[in-house]
């Protein structure tokens, strides 16, 4: 293993994990995760899990036995409801009023008890936890899923939650540290109110012997802006009735599940991080487990919100590129900011394939490099490279064939080499279907195709000269994509143009833009006729 693939950041973690594992008498190394379903998990939730794959991955290939676990923070109140909803893995809808009349009364409770609705689940917690689990098993990732609400009903909790009460002082010393307007009366934890069902109370009695706390329901500002009224209910319930504070909750499922390595976003790091550390140590006496920051993805230049509904889930992206891809995103330092640019989202697949020509046929430093990617990525080297169809020239030729068409005239023109393996075809023809779904959803580069009997206006006659020397040639010649290709740059040389030039003054023609994939390549995996009687039609503009 080189010095670049022992530095690589899932090796580092996962080799400080299985150290932490052994330093515990941990017999698994455990990788953990978590994910509020509080609306759908875009592809920048999708960090702790992906990140987390690779960790346990890097784990196993170190000789140790891992697991990736996820937990589903479906106690988690619902704040606020998304501007759109996934309704299914294909389907978003706009929040209109017949979702907002079933969700708006909800607003506070438990995510466990809102409404899916949909209709096709038992919770909206249920629903957006399965099409996260969906997503992720489409890129190769399988954690093991555990619901907090019935982690809290098993009594998994219990321990943590007597512990802060008991030492509810010492939690409130710590916690004032890295919060404001904690009050001096703060006990660490949120009855669900009998009376409304919302996570709006305050604990105003406690009775460990009994496991109960007695309650008034106040109301409660939820993330620091979302204000949800109380009812003024006041109850006594079992400690299991009860959820702790977000804060407390990530500490006591470090300790539930014996965790070695966690992946978590920046913005945790100040504070929830540093408290958590704490509390851990000083409070519940444990170490906290080995931490992976991480940016957070933009999309577009803006950070992703369910609220404001500028999201993109990992079902979304598979529209468009291919699993490998979509698991690139994540293998690249984790603290490098990343913009995903989905109408740009070709940038994105040229990056992979450049990794994966590397890996199969690189020297050196950077070839090791994309060996290390493409191993998270897609696995171990094969014999050889697999052929892979530029994403460009497949959204460029869809726009003038259906996929299927598409696959047979680049074929013929040499581009596609004609000796593909069964699989190395159906990927080929993959990615024309995603290409084409990204030209017709995303892609604001939709070409202006030549029209065969329009007439096409040149200023410069040489140019024009060119045009009707590779016409005549084309005409009484079949020529595949190279030899057409060649046949440009040699009337190119003949008439004494700058071959740029001339290609540009093609691609305008043919495609409306300055540039595009290898013209005579192109043009050979088109209709001969629609070929020849838009160069007929090329003319002097006087």
């Amino acid at each position: 293993m080189t010095k670049s693939q022992e530095q690589f950041w899932a090796k580092k973690v996962a080799r400080e994990a299985i150290e932490f594992a052994t330093k515990h008498n941990h017999e698994i190394v455990t990788v953990r995760s978590g994910a509020s379903p509080s609306g759908p998990k875009h592809i920048g939730n999708m960090n702790d899990q992906v990140r987390g794959e690779f960790i346990r991955k890097s784990i196993e290939n170190y000789g140790s036995k891992a697991r990736l676990v996820l937990t589903s923070d479906d106690m988690d109140p619902l704040r606020t409801i998304p501007a759109r909803l996934q309704e299914n893995e294909s389907k978003w809808v706009k929040t209109d009023e017949n979702i907002l009349k079933i969700l708006e009364p909800e607003v506070g409770k438990p995510v466990s008890k809102v409404l899916d609705p949909f209709g096709c689940h038992n919770s909206y917690a249920e629903h957006f936890t399965d099409l996260m689990m969906e997503g992720l098993k489409k890129i190769s990732v399988y954690p093991e899923l555990y619901y907090v609400s019935k982690l809290y009903k098993e009594g998994k909790y219990d321990w943590f939650i007597a512990e802060t009460i008991r030492k509810k002082d010492a939690v409130r010393e710590v916690l004032k540290k890295y919060q404001q307007n904690i009050p001096d009366d703060y006990i660490a934890l949120v009855p669900v109110c009998e009376n409304c069902g919302k996570l709006t109370t305050k604990v105003t009695g406690v009775d460990l012997e009994k496991m109960e706390v007695e309650y008034e329901c106040t109301g409660r500002v939820l993330h620091g802006k979302y204000e949800i009224k109380g009812c003024g209910h006041k109850g006594k319930v079992n400690i299991r009735k009860g959820k702790l504070p977000w804060r407390l909750e990530w500490v006591a499922d470090w300790k539930i599940f014996n965790t070695d390595a966690e992946p978590f976003g920046k913005e945790h790091f100040e504070g929830s991080w540093k408290s958590g550390k704490e509390l851990a140590k000083r409070i519940y006496k444990f170490d906290p487990p080995i931490p992976l920051v991480y940016e957070f993805f933009l999309v577009d230049g803006e950070k992703m919100s369910s609220r404001l509904g500028n999201v993109y889930t990992i079902q979304d992206l598979l529209k468009i590129v291919e699993p490998e891809v979509v698991r690139y995103m994540y293998v690249k330092k984790p603290l490098v900011q990343r913009d995903i640019a989905v109408k740009e989202v070709y940038k994105l697949v040229d990056e992979f394939d450049e990794i994966e020509r590397l890996a199969y046929e690189g020297r050196g430093e950077r070839a090791e490099e994309a060996k290390n990617y493409y191993w998270y990525c897609v696995g171990e080297l094969k014999d050889r490279r697999p052929y892979r169809l530029p994403y460009r020239l497949a959204a460029t030729i869809v726009q003038f064939y259906p996929p299927e068409v598409a696959l047979e005239r680049l074929t013929k023109s040499g581009i596609v080499p004609d000796n593909l393996s069964d699989e190395e075809r159906q990927k080929t023809l993959t990615r024309l279907k995603l290409a084409k779904q990204w030209v017709e959803e995303f892609s604001d580069r939709k070409l202006r195709i030549a029209e065969a009997n329009k007439e096409h206006y040149i200023k410069d006659e040489k140019i024009i000269r060119a045009f009707n020397y590779v016409y005549e040639t084309y005409k009484n010649k079949e020529m595949n994509g190279e030899e057409l290709q060649a046949l440009f740059y040699e009337a190119a040389r003949k008439f004494e143009l700058n071959p740029s030039e001339f290609f540009k003054q093609g691609y305008l023609i043919f495609l409306g833009e300055e540039h595009g994939p290898r013209l005579g390549n192109f043009l050979a995996s088109l209709d001969k006729d629609y070929v020849l009687k838009v160069m007929a039609n090329i003319k002097l503009k006087k």
